[in-house]
């Protein structure tokens, strides 16, 4: 998909997450190619920035480019995981922030409740689940 980005700050294998339209957006001519095809709290992935430049009142100037969904890490349940099938997040209720794996099993930035997401690979076969949980830890790729 295509959308507008920072023409002095970002390259190719960037990522962003997509917080919404400010206020100053909402006038703007560009605001449909530059907002239209993106949710927000989704992270991306900028895999191509084209050379023409257009006035931005953010960012002073921006470039098109083409992003796709990123892959992100998150903690499953082991007896949910199925190989190349589509998956539906849930959180893992967790209260013990200090754990090396907390970020990966709550809120976990990118994908909310519901959120379709295929599964790239398998990144730790067992993680240490304080809470005992039997998990994986997971590339996903979201679907949006």
């Amino acid at each position: 998909m295509k959308t507008l980005v920072s023409a002095e700050l970002t390259k190719v294998g960037e990522k962003f997450i997509h917080a919404g339209m400010a206020n100053v957006c909402k006038k703007c001519r560009l605001k449909k190619v530059c907002m239209g095809n993106l949710k927000i709290g989704r992270i991306y992935k900028i895999v191509k920035i084209y050379d023409k430049i257009f006035p931005c009142e953010i960012y002073g100037s921006v470039k098109l480019a083409e992003v796709e969904p990123a892959p992100l890490l998150i903690a499953y349940p082991s007896s949910k995981v199925i190989s190349n099938a589509l998956m539906t997040y849930s959180q893992i209720p967790c209260d013990i922030s200090d754990c090396e794996y907390f970020g990966y099993c709550g809120k976990v930035r990118g994908l909310k409740e519901g959120d379709k997401f295929k599964i790239v690979k398998v990144a730790i076969e067992k993680i240490r689940c304080r809470k005992g949980y039997d998990l994986k830890l997971l590339e996903v790729q979201p679907i949006v």
